[in-house]
Protein backbone atom coordinates (compact mmCIF):
# COMPACT_ATOMS: atom_id res chain seq x y z
CA UNK A 1 0.00 0.00 0.00
CA UNK A 2 1.46 3.39 -0.56
CA UNK A 3 2.01 5.69 1.89
CA UNK A 4 0.09 8.42 2.55
CA UNK A 5 2.33 11.63 3.29
CA UNK A 6 0.55 14.69 4.54
CA UNK A 7 1.32 16.68 7.38
CA UNK A 8 2.02 14.04 9.79
CA UNK A 9 4.58 11.24 7.51
CA UNK A 10 7.06 13.40 6.12
CA UNK A 11 8.33 12.29 2.20
CA UNK A 12 11.62 10.80 2.40
CA UNK A 13 14.61 13.37 1.71
CA UNK A 14 11.97 16.36 1.49
CA UNK A 15 13.86 19.72 1.32
CA UNK A 16 12.81 21.99 3.94
CA UNK A 17 13.78 25.23 5.49
CA UNK A 18 15.45 25.46 8.74
CA UNK A 19 15.98 28.55 11.16
CA UNK A 20 19.03 28.90 13.04
CA UNK A 21 16.48 27.85 16.00
CA UNK A 22 15.84 24.23 14.52
CA UNK A 23 19.39 23.62 14.03
CA UNK A 24 20.02 24.27 16.97
CA UNK A 25 16.90 22.35 18.79
CA UNK A 26 18.09 19.14 16.49
CA UNK A 27 21.69 19.62 17.93
CA UNK A 28 20.26 19.25 21.89
CA UNK A 29 17.91 16.72 20.84
CA UNK A 30 20.97 14.53 19.13
CA UNK A 31 23.18 15.35 22.26
CA UNK A 32 20.43 14.59 24.78
CA UNK A 33 17.52 12.16 24.78
CA UNK A 34 16.24 13.20 28.44
CA UNK A 35 16.03 16.91 26.45
CA UNK A 36 14.17 15.34 23.38
CA UNK A 37 11.80 13.61 24.66
CA UNK A 38 10.89 16.15 27.53
CA UNK A 39 10.18 18.69 25.13
CA UNK A 40 8.96 16.99 21.69
CA UNK A 41 7.77 13.58 22.71
CA UNK A 42 3.46 13.41 23.27
CA UNK A 43 1.59 10.70 24.24
CA UNK A 44 -2.41 9.91 24.64
CA UNK A 45 -3.80 9.32 27.71
CA UNK A 46 -7.16 8.25 28.56
CA UNK A 47 -7.91 11.32 30.83
CA UNK A 48 -6.86 14.28 29.06
CA UNK A 49 -6.22 13.29 25.12
CA UNK A 50 -3.00 13.75 23.66
CA UNK A 51 -0.22 15.81 26.30
CA UNK A 52 3.28 16.69 26.32
CA UNK A 53 5.00 13.87 27.72
CA UNK A 54 6.85 14.41 31.24
CA UNK A 55 8.62 11.49 32.43
CA UNK A 56 8.16 10.32 36.07
CA UNK A 57 11.06 10.28 38.34
CA UNK A 58 12.10 6.44 37.66
CA UNK A 59 11.15 6.34 33.82
CA UNK A 60 13.82 9.88 33.57
CA UNK A 61 16.39 7.10 35.39
CA UNK A 62 15.63 4.39 32.83
CA UNK A 63 16.68 6.66 30.25
CA UNK A 64 19.98 7.33 32.09
CA UNK A 65 20.07 3.54 32.35
CA UNK A 66 19.31 3.02 28.44
CA UNK A 67 22.11 5.53 27.70
CA UNK A 68 24.65 4.09 29.86
CA UNK A 69 24.16 -0.04 29.14
CA UNK A 70 23.95 -2.31 26.47
CA UNK A 71 21.56 -4.74 28.17
CA UNK A 72 19.07 -3.80 30.40
CA UNK A 73 15.97 -5.43 32.13
CA UNK A 74 12.97 -4.17 33.37
CA UNK A 75 10.89 -5.35 35.90
CA UNK A 76 7.83 -2.92 36.28
CA UNK A 77 4.51 -2.95 37.60
CA UNK A 78 1.41 -2.61 35.03
CA UNK A 79 0.37 0.98 34.31
CA UNK A 80 3.95 2.60 35.33
CA UNK A 81 4.44 3.02 31.31
CA UNK A 82 6.88 0.95 30.60
CA UNK A 83 6.23 0.80 27.09
CA UNK A 84 5.94 4.60 26.63
CA UNK A 85 9.87 5.25 27.61
CA UNK A 86 10.88 2.87 25.88
CA UNK A 87 9.70 3.66 22.46
CA UNK A 88 10.39 7.15 23.52
CA UNK A 89 14.06 5.99 23.18
CA UNK A 90 13.46 3.87 20.53
CA UNK A 91 12.53 6.72 18.27
CA UNK A 92 14.95 8.69 19.27
CA UNK A 93 17.66 6.29 18.39
CA UNK A 94 15.93 5.70 14.79
CA UNK A 95 16.09 9.53 14.32
CA UNK A 96 19.62 10.36 15.07
CA UNK A 97 21.36 7.23 13.63
CA UNK A 98 21.83 6.11 10.47
CA UNK A 99 21.59 2.94 8.55
CA UNK A 100 20.47 0.61 12.21
CA UNK A 101 18.09 -2.11 12.58
CA UNK A 102 15.67 -2.12 15.83
CA UNK A 103 13.64 -5.15 16.38
CA UNK A 104 10.76 -4.95 18.95
CA UNK A 105 8.96 -8.28 20.00
CA UNK A 106 5.86 -9.04 22.23
CA UNK A 107 4.04 -12.04 23.50
CA UNK A 108 1.75 -12.00 20.86
CA UNK A 109 2.25 -10.11 17.11
CA UNK A 110 -0.72 -7.78 18.03
CA UNK A 111 0.77 -6.55 21.10
CA UNK A 112 4.06 -6.06 19.28
CA UNK A 113 2.28 -3.79 16.66
CA UNK A 114 0.77 -1.91 19.46
CA UNK A 115 4.27 -0.71 20.53
CA UNK A 116 4.97 0.24 16.55
CA UNK A 117 1.37 2.61 16.54
CA UNK A 118 2.48 4.15 19.88
CA UNK A 119 5.89 5.18 17.89
CA UNK A 120 3.94 6.21 15.25
CA UNK A 121 1.88 8.53 17.36
CA UNK A 122 4.69 10.42 18.83
CA UNK A 123 6.47 10.16 15.63
CA UNK A 124 3.67 12.11 13.66
CA UNK A 125 3.30 14.61 16.58
CA UNK A 126 7.21 16.13 16.07
CA UNK A 127 7.11 18.89 14.46
CA UNK A 128 8.46 18.48 10.53
CA UNK A 129 12.00 20.41 10.81
CA UNK A 130 12.55 17.41 13.74
CA UNK A 131 11.42 14.66 11.83
CA UNK A 132 12.96 12.06 8.93
CA UNK A 133 11.25 11.70 5.99
CA UNK A 134 9.69 7.81 5.72
CA UNK A 135 10.19 5.40 3.13
CA UNK A 136 8.32 2.72 4.66
CA UNK A 137 5.20 2.97 7.06
CA UNK A 138 3.56 -0.53 7.52
CA UNK A 139 1.51 -2.33 10.17
CA UNK A 140 4.98 -4.01 10.88
CA UNK A 141 7.74 -1.59 10.25
CA UNK A 142 8.89 1.92 10.08
CA UNK A 143 11.98 2.88 7.74
CA UNK A 144 13.32 6.66 7.91
CA UNK A 145 15.00 8.34 5.06
CA UNK A 146 18.38 7.85 7.25
CA UNK A 147 18.14 4.04 6.60
CA UNK A 148 17.17 3.06 9.95
CA UNK A 149 14.48 0.48 10.14
CA UNK A 150 11.64 -0.62 13.02
CA UNK A 151 10.59 -3.85 12.78
CA UNK A 152 8.07 -6.12 14.59
CA UNK A 153 7.22 -9.88 15.20
CA UNK A 154 5.83 -12.09 17.69
CA UNK A 155 8.67 -13.79 20.06
CA UNK A 156 9.28 -17.02 17.48
CA UNK A 157 13.10 -18.54 16.57
CA UNK A 158 12.76 -16.72 13.28
CA UNK A 159 12.11 -13.61 14.17
CA UNK A 160 15.15 -11.24 12.76
CA UNK A 161 16.72 -14.44 11.71
CA UNK A 162 19.40 -13.07 9.31
CA UNK A 163 19.17 -9.28 10.44
CA UNK A 164 22.14 -7.44 11.92
CA UNK A 165 19.82 -6.09 14.97
CA UNK A 166 21.18 -2.78 16.52
CA UNK A 167 18.82 -2.98 19.54
CA UNK A 168 16.21 -5.62 20.25
CA UNK A 169 13.19 -4.78 22.40
CA UNK A 170 11.24 -7.07 24.51
CA UNK A 171 8.19 -6.34 25.75
CA UNK A 172 6.43 -8.71 28.10
CA UNK A 173 8.65 -10.68 27.62
CA UNK A 174 7.55 -13.05 30.97
CA UNK A 175 4.22 -14.01 29.04
CA UNK A 176 6.16 -15.48 26.20
CA UNK A 177 5.34 -19.65 26.23
CA UNK A 178 8.35 -20.74 27.49
CA UNK A 179 10.04 -22.57 24.48
CA UNK A 180 9.28 -19.83 22.40
CA UNK A 181 11.51 -16.90 24.64
CA UNK A 182 14.38 -19.62 24.87
CA UNK A 183 14.30 -20.40 20.80
CA UNK A 184 14.55 -16.37 20.21
CA UNK A 185 17.47 -15.99 22.78
CA UNK A 186 19.48 -18.92 21.82
CA UNK A 187 18.90 -17.39 18.11
CA UNK A 188 19.01 -13.39 18.53
CA UNK A 189 21.57 -13.22 21.61
CA UNK A 190 24.67 -14.54 19.52
CA UNK A 191 24.29 -11.67 16.87
CA UNK A 192 24.21 -9.18 19.64
CA UNK A 193 26.84 -9.85 22.27
CA UNK A 194 29.14 -10.12 18.95
CA UNK A 195 28.41 -6.27 18.68
CA UNK A 196 30.43 -3.58 21.03
CA UNK A 197 27.47 -1.63 21.07
CA UNK A 198 24.01 -3.18 19.97
CA UNK A 199 21.72 -3.02 22.85
CA UNK A 200 19.14 -5.56 24.46
CA UNK A 201 16.30 -3.63 26.03
CA UNK A 202 13.42 -6.51 27.93
CA UNK A 203 10.74 -5.35 29.88
CA UNK A 204 8.12 -6.67 31.43
CA UNK A 205 5.56 -7.93 34.97
CA UNK A 206 6.11 -10.74 35.85
CA UNK A 207 4.41 -14.43 35.24
CA UNK A 208 6.22 -17.04 37.56
CA UNK A 209 9.52 -18.68 38.39
CA UNK A 210 12.40 -19.95 36.37
CA UNK A 211 11.24 -18.70 32.76
CA UNK A 212 13.67 -16.82 31.03
CA UNK A 213 12.57 -13.74 32.22
CA UNK A 214 13.11 -14.58 36.02
CA UNK A 215 16.46 -16.08 34.72
CA UNK A 216 17.82 -12.81 33.32
CA UNK A 217 15.96 -11.01 35.98
CA UNK A 218 18.07 -12.87 38.76
CA UNK A 219 21.47 -13.19 36.75
CA UNK A 220 21.08 -8.74 36.69
CA UNK A 221 20.54 -8.67 40.12
CA UNK A 222 23.89 -10.18 41.58
CA UNK A 223 27.12 -8.93 42.11
CA UNK A 224 30.35 -10.95 41.36
CA UNK A 225 31.35 -13.37 38.97
CA UNK A 226 27.41 -14.70 38.60
CA UNK A 227 26.40 -11.14 37.25
CA UNK A 228 24.85 -11.61 33.74
CA UNK A 229 25.77 -8.26 32.25
CA UNK A 230 22.41 -7.09 32.43
CA UNK A 231 21.38 -3.69 34.03
CA UNK A 232 18.38 -4.01 36.44
CA UNK A 233 15.49 -2.16 37.33
CA UNK A 234 12.91 -2.32 39.33
CA UNK A 235 9.84 -0.75 39.65
CA UNK A 236 6.72 -1.31 41.89
CA UNK A 237 2.97 0.07 42.39
CA UNK A 238 4.56 2.03 45.34
CA UNK A 239 6.74 4.43 42.70
CA UNK A 240 4.20 5.50 40.62
CA UNK A 241 2.45 8.73 41.34
CA UNK A 242 -0.92 8.91 42.90
CA UNK A 243 -1.06 5.10 44.14
CA UNK A 244 -1.64 5.40 47.46
CA UNK A 245 -2.41 2.50 50.59
CA UNK A 246 -5.95 2.77 49.89
CA UNK A 247 -5.73 2.47 46.39
CA UNK A 248 -3.62 -0.75 46.97
CA UNK A 249 -6.35 -2.48 49.29
CA UNK A 250 -9.14 -1.57 47.24
CA UNK A 251 -7.17 -3.31 44.32
CA UNK A 252 -6.17 -6.41 46.22
CA UNK A 253 -10.07 -6.58 47.16
CA UNK A 254 -10.70 -7.00 43.51
CA UNK A 255 -7.70 -8.83 42.06
CA UNK A 256 -6.64 -10.86 45.05
CA UNK A 257 -3.54 -10.54 46.89
CA UNK A 258 -1.65 -13.03 44.86
CA UNK A 259 -2.49 -11.23 41.49
CA UNK A 260 -1.81 -7.94 43.08
CA UNK A 261 1.57 -9.07 44.28
CA UNK A 262 2.37 -10.17 40.57
CA UNK A 263 0.86 -7.34 38.48
CA UNK A 264 1.72 -4.74 40.81
CA UNK A 265 4.05 -5.84 43.29
CA UNK A 266 5.98 -7.57 40.59
CA UNK A 267 6.29 -11.04 43.04
CA UNK A 268 7.69 -13.78 41.06
CA UNK A 269 6.15 -15.71 44.10
CA UNK A 270 2.50 -15.87 45.09
CA UNK A 271 2.03 -14.62 41.08
CA UNK A 272 0.61 -18.08 40.80
CA UNK A 273 -1.47 -20.84 42.85
CA UNK A 274 2.25 -22.84 43.72
CA UNK A 275 1.91 -25.78 45.71
CA UNK A 276 4.40 -25.04 47.82
CA UNK A 277 3.93 -21.47 49.94
CA UNK A 278 5.76 -18.42 48.55
CA UNK A 279 7.87 -18.49 52.13
CA UNK A 280 8.74 -21.93 51.45
CA UNK A 281 9.84 -21.44 48.19
CA UNK A 282 12.09 -18.50 48.74
CA UNK A 283 13.64 -20.39 51.50
CA UNK A 284 14.59 -23.81 49.16
CA UNK A 285 16.02 -21.83 46.50
CA UNK A 286 18.98 -21.56 48.36
CA UNK A 287 19.55 -24.84 48.54
CA UNK A 288 20.55 -25.98 45.22
CA UNK A 289 24.20 -27.84 46.04
CA UNK A 290 26.42 -28.89 43.05
CA UNK A 291 26.50 -33.03 42.86
CA UNK A 292 29.48 -35.02 43.76
CA UNK A 293 29.44 -36.76 40.16
CA UNK A 294 27.31 -37.23 37.56
CA UNK A 295 27.03 -41.28 35.63
CA UNK A 296 25.38 -43.12 33.48
CA UNK A 297 26.24 -40.72 30.42
CA UNK A 298 25.08 -37.79 33.02
CA UNK A 299 21.74 -38.67 33.35
CA UNK A 300 22.55 -39.98 37.19
CA UNK A 301 23.42 -37.48 39.50
CA UNK A 302 24.46 -38.36 42.72
CA UNK A 303 25.09 -36.34 46.42
CA UNK A 304 25.84 -39.18 48.23
CA UNK A 305 26.67 -42.49 48.18
CA UNK A 306 24.70 -45.49 50.46
CA UNK A 307 25.94 -45.57 53.65
CA UNK A 308 25.49 -48.87 55.69
CA UNK A 309 22.52 -49.08 57.92
CA UNK A 310 20.69 -46.05 56.36
CA UNK A 311 17.54 -46.68 55.04
CA UNK A 312 16.07 -45.47 51.33
CA UNK A 313 12.84 -44.83 49.23
CA UNK A 314 13.02 -44.61 45.39
CA UNK A 315 10.54 -42.02 43.83
CA UNK A 316 10.01 -43.17 39.72
CA UNK A 317 8.33 -41.51 37.51
CA UNK A 318 8.15 -43.85 33.97
CA UNK A 319 8.50 -42.42 30.32
CA UNK A 320 8.16 -43.65 26.76
CA UNK A 321 11.74 -42.62 26.55
CA UNK A 322 10.48 -41.06 22.98
CA UNK A 323 12.31 -37.75 23.79
CA UNK A 324 9.22 -36.14 24.66
CA UNK A 325 8.97 -36.56 28.50
CA UNK A 326 11.95 -37.06 31.30
CA UNK A 327 11.81 -40.42 33.03
CA UNK A 328 12.93 -39.74 36.11
CA UNK A 329 14.00 -41.60 39.90
CA UNK A 330 14.49 -39.58 43.19
CA UNK A 331 16.45 -41.49 45.54
CA UNK A 332 16.25 -40.35 49.33
CA UNK A 333 18.06 -41.41 52.89
CA UNK A 334 15.39 -41.61 55.46
CA UNK A 335 17.12 -40.26 57.92
CA UNK A 336 14.20 -40.25 61.03
CA UNK A 337 10.32 -41.28 61.38
CA UNK A 338 9.67 -39.48 64.30
CA UNK A 339 9.31 -36.85 62.83
CA UNK A 340 10.10 -37.77 59.13
CA UNK A 341 13.41 -36.60 58.23
CA UNK A 342 14.48 -37.06 54.57
CA UNK A 343 17.49 -36.03 52.51
CA UNK A 344 18.03 -36.34 48.46
CA UNK A 345 20.85 -38.63 47.73
CA UNK A 346 20.47 -39.17 43.84
CA UNK A 347 18.54 -38.05 41.05
CA UNK A 348 18.10 -39.82 37.46
CA UNK A 349 16.54 -38.04 34.66
CA UNK A 350 16.46 -38.66 31.14
CA UNK A 351 13.92 -38.34 28.13
CA UNK A 352 15.54 -41.03 25.97
CA UNK A 353 15.72 -43.75 28.37
CA UNK A 354 13.30 -46.65 27.12
CA UNK A 355 11.41 -48.72 29.73
CA UNK A 356 13.49 -51.47 29.92
CA UNK A 357 16.99 -50.28 30.14
CA UNK A 358 14.93 -47.71 32.73
CA UNK A 359 13.92 -50.62 34.54
CA UNK A 360 17.05 -52.21 34.85
CA UNK A 361 18.42 -48.97 36.29
CA UNK A 362 15.93 -49.00 38.80
CA UNK A 363 16.43 -52.17 40.07
CA UNK A 364 20.29 -51.79 40.53
CA UNK A 365 20.04 -48.83 41.98
CA UNK A 366 17.43 -50.50 44.47
CA UNK A 367 19.70 -52.94 45.38
CA UNK A 368 22.72 -51.05 45.70
CA UNK A 369 20.70 -48.68 47.98
CA UNK A 370 20.93 -51.09 50.57
CA UNK A 371 17.34 -52.83 48.95
CA UNK A 372 15.47 -49.01 48.85
CA UNK A 373 11.88 -49.43 48.44
CA UNK A 374 10.19 -48.53 44.90
CA UNK A 375 7.07 -46.61 44.45
CA UNK A 376 6.83 -46.41 41.24
CA UNK A 377 3.28 -45.01 38.94
CA UNK A 378 1.81 -47.50 37.14
CA UNK A 379 0.11 -45.66 34.43
CA UNK A 380 0.75 -45.86 30.64
CA UNK A 381 4.44 -46.90 29.96
CA UNK A 382 4.85 -47.30 34.05
CA UNK A 383 2.98 -50.60 33.87
CA UNK A 384 5.97 -51.62 31.59
CA UNK A 385 8.58 -51.16 34.07
CA UNK A 386 6.69 -52.29 36.89
CA UNK A 387 5.71 -55.63 35.09
CA UNK A 388 10.12 -55.71 34.63
CA UNK A 389 11.08 -54.79 38.11
CA UNK A 390 8.57 -57.85 39.31
CA UNK A 391 8.00 -60.07 36.93
CA UNK A 392 11.61 -60.26 34.95
CA UNK A 393 13.66 -58.77 38.21
CA UNK A 394 11.78 -60.06 41.09
CA UNK A 395 12.27 -57.24 43.11
CA UNK A 396 11.15 -57.48 46.29
CA UNK A 397 11.18 -53.83 46.97
CA UNK A 398 8.76 -52.55 44.89
CA UNK A 399 5.86 -51.16 47.08
CA UNK A 400 2.24 -52.27 45.78
CA UNK A 401 -1.11 -50.50 46.05
CA UNK A 402 -2.61 -54.22 46.64
CA UNK A 403 -2.14 -58.12 46.14
CA UNK A 404 -3.50 -58.18 42.30
CA UNK A 405 -1.48 -57.71 39.68
CA UNK A 406 -3.45 -55.23 38.35
CA UNK A 407 -2.10 -53.25 41.87
CA UNK A 408 1.15 -53.70 41.40
CA UNK A 409 3.37 -50.95 41.70
CA UNK A 410 0.94 -47.26 42.48
CA UNK A 411 -1.85 -46.41 40.51
CA UNK A 412 -2.25 -42.51 39.83
CA UNK A 413 -6.04 -41.95 40.12
CA UNK A 414 -7.72 -38.68 41.80
CA UNK A 415 -7.16 -40.36 45.14
CA UNK A 416 -3.58 -41.25 45.50
CA UNK A 417 -2.13 -38.49 43.50
CA UNK A 418 -3.23 -35.76 45.87
CA UNK A 419 -2.92 -37.33 48.60
CA UNK A 420 0.91 -38.04 47.94
CA UNK A 421 1.30 -34.06 46.59
CA UNK A 422 -0.35 -32.75 49.85
CA UNK A 423 1.66 -35.09 52.00
CA UNK A 424 5.05 -33.60 49.82
CA UNK A 425 3.62 -30.30 50.60
CA UNK A 426 3.67 -31.29 54.32
CA UNK A 427 6.76 -32.33 53.73
CA UNK A 428 8.90 -29.60 52.41
CA UNK A 429 7.32 -26.97 53.83
CA UNK A 430 7.92 -28.61 57.80
CA UNK A 431 11.26 -29.03 56.17
CA UNK A 432 11.20 -32.55 56.66
CA UNK A 433 12.54 -32.93 53.28
CA UNK A 434 15.90 -31.55 52.54
CA UNK A 435 16.58 -31.18 48.56
CA UNK A 436 19.87 -30.31 47.05
CA UNK A 437 19.19 -30.70 43.28
CA UNK A 438 19.00 -27.43 41.35
CA UNK A 439 16.02 -28.57 38.57
CA UNK A 440 14.26 -30.33 40.57
CA UNK A 441 13.32 -27.45 42.89
CA UNK A 442 13.19 -25.12 39.94
CA UNK A 443 10.21 -27.25 38.51
CA UNK A 444 8.51 -27.12 42.07
CA UNK A 445 8.66 -23.39 41.54
CA UNK A 446 6.36 -23.85 39.01
CA UNK A 447 4.39 -26.33 40.13
CA UNK A 448 0.76 -25.36 40.56
CA UNK A 449 -2.94 -26.43 41.23
CA UNK A 450 -5.44 -24.57 38.55
CA UNK A 451 -8.76 -26.37 38.33
CA UNK A 452 -8.35 -28.73 40.72
CA UNK A 453 -5.44 -30.47 38.62
CA UNK A 454 -1.66 -30.38 39.27
CA UNK A 455 0.98 -29.75 36.78
CA UNK A 456 4.32 -27.51 35.95
CA UNK A 457 3.17 -24.50 34.50
CA UNK A 458 6.24 -22.73 33.06
CA UNK A 459 8.77 -25.99 33.27
CA UNK A 460 7.76 -29.84 33.17
CA UNK A 461 7.26 -31.61 36.10
CA UNK A 462 8.96 -35.37 35.85
CA UNK A 463 11.02 -34.84 38.85
CA UNK A 464 8.17 -33.18 40.88
CA UNK A 465 6.11 -36.32 39.94
CA UNK A 466 9.18 -38.65 41.17
CA UNK A 467 9.55 -36.71 44.27
CA UNK A 468 6.24 -37.13 45.86
CA UNK A 469 5.93 -40.76 45.03
CA UNK A 470 9.02 -41.03 47.47
CA UNK A 471 7.07 -39.20 49.62
CA UNK A 472 3.53 -41.36 49.53
CA UNK A 473 5.72 -43.85 51.39
CA UNK A 474 4.30 -42.68 54.17
CA UNK A 475 0.43 -43.29 53.14
CA UNK A 476 1.13 -47.12 52.29
CA UNK A 477 1.72 -48.77 56.00
CA UNK A 478 4.48 -50.89 55.04
CA UNK A 479 7.10 -49.21 57.86
CA UNK A 480 7.25 -51.02 60.98
CA UNK A 481 8.43 -47.74 63.03
CA UNK A 482 5.80 -44.87 63.23
CA UNK A 483 5.86 -42.04 61.58
CA UNK A 484 5.04 -38.52 62.82
CA UNK A 485 5.33 -34.48 60.46
CA UNK A 486 8.08 -32.28 62.02
CA UNK A 487 5.94 -30.18 63.79
CA UNK A 488 3.36 -32.06 66.14
CA UNK A 489 4.32 -32.93 69.87
CA UNK A 490 7.40 -35.31 70.69
CA UNK A 491 8.04 -36.62 73.88
CA UNK A 492 12.00 -36.43 74.20
CA UNK A 493 11.70 -40.28 74.99
CA UNK A 494 10.09 -40.44 71.72
CA UNK A 495 12.76 -38.23 69.72
CA UNK A 496 15.43 -40.55 71.62
CA UNK A 497 14.24 -43.96 70.55
CA UNK A 498 13.30 -42.67 66.83
CA UNK A 499 15.51 -45.17 64.67
CA UNK A 500 17.32 -43.59 61.79
CA UNK A 501 19.47 -40.61 63.36
CA UNK A 502 22.43 -41.97 61.37
CA UNK A 503 23.90 -38.73 60.55
CA UNK A 504 27.61 -40.39 62.46
CA UNK A 505 27.38 -43.35 60.58
CA UNK A 506 30.39 -43.46 58.49
CA UNK A 507 30.51 -43.88 54.55
CA UNK A 508 31.92 -47.99 54.61
CA UNK A 509 30.84 -48.92 51.08
CA UNK A 510 33.95 -49.33 48.99
CA UNK A 511 32.69 -51.20 45.99
CA UNK A 512 30.77 -48.65 43.90
CA UNK A 513 32.44 -50.03 40.44
CA UNK A 514 28.79 -51.34 39.15
CA UNK A 515 27.98 -47.63 38.81
CA UNK A 516 30.92 -45.69 38.08
CA UNK A 517 31.38 -48.39 35.14
CA UNK A 518 28.08 -47.54 33.50
CA UNK A 519 29.04 -50.46 30.55
CA UNK A 520 26.99 -52.89 33.39
CA UNK A 521 24.31 -51.30 31.40
CA UNK A 522 25.51 -51.46 28.13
Amino acid sequence: MAIRYDNYVKRPNAEIEYSEENIQELLKCRDDVEYFIKNYVKIVTLDHGEVQFEPREYQEKTIKLLQENRFFIGLWSRQSGKTTIVAAYALWYAIFHTDKNIGMVSNKESSAKRILDTMKRMYESLPVWLKPGVSEYAKTAITFDNGTKLIISATTADAFRGWPMNIIICDEFAFVPDNNAEEFWASNYPTISSSDSSKVIIISTPNGMFNIFHRLWTGGNVEGEDWNGFCAQKVTWEDIPGKTSEWARQQIRILGRPKFQQEFGCHFLGSTNTVLNPECLRTILTWPEDCEFYDLKDRLRVWEKPKDGCKYVMGVDPSKGTGEHDGCIQIFRIDSTLPVEMDQVACFQDNLTDVYEFSQIIHKLSIYYNNAYILCENNGEGSAVISQLWWSFENENLVNSGQKTANLGIRSNKNTKPKAILLMKKLIEDGSIRLHDKETIEQLGSYIEEEGKFFGKDKPDDLVDALYWACYLFEMNILEEEWKFKNEELTEDERIDAWGILSDIEDLIDDWSWLTNSSVFE
